[in-house]
């Protein structure tokens, strides 16, 4: 018993120490997006469009930027830290921007699952600022990573949306 508390005392006297000289590792990345989007809009939104001529087509076509950093938890479980700026509609002849921040995690540096804020300055209930979802996958491929992420931003008036993107990320990891 008296060996059993020994080693106890031992692990528990060692271990604050390993903790406080570890140094997190923080990984940049950057890189672009292209993808999908689909723009769920209300009945009440279509017929106001409709009785003034517009015509309401729900599917966009993306194109962004993005910022990453990925704290590395020196196991399976990274933190990440997620920002970008997205175009959409450039396919319907305009220009719809958003950004996006969002914090996540990283499991094995290839699954993701991330929440954070999408701000839309064309939003047509005139609220701007959204709760975001994503989740993904990003494979190493060569010395860059192809993030595969699907993200959903939900609405309180059933304006709700969906994407999907593919991407090139390169940087320091």
């Amino acid at each position: 018993m008296t060996v059993l508390f020994a080693l106890l005392a031992t692990a528990q006297a060692t271990e604050p120490t390993d903790r406080a000289s570890s140094q997190a590792h923080v990984v940049h990345l950057h890189g672009v997006r292209l993808g999908y989007a689909y723009v769920n809009t209300p009945e009440a939104d279509l017929k106001v469009a409709e009785a003034s001529g517009l015509e309401v087509n729900p599917n966009y076509a993306l194109i962004g930027y993005e910022l990453n950093q990925r704290i590395d938890g020196g196991s399976w479980l990274n933190l990440l830290f997620v920002q970008n700026v997205m175009l959409a509609g450039m396919n319907q002849s305009m220009v719809r921007p958003q950004l996006n921040t969002l914090v996540g995690f990283d499991v094995e540096t290839l699954a993701e699952l991330g929440v954070g804020v999408n701000w839309n300055p064309l939003d047509p209930h005139g609220r701007p600022i959204h709760l975001v979802t994503a989740v993904g996958a990003t494979p190493l491929v060569g010395h860059m990573n192809v993030p595969i992420h699907v993200t959903w931003i939900p609405d309180l008036e059933d304006y709700w949306r969906f994407g999907v993107t593919l991407g090139v990320n390169w940087g320091e990891g």
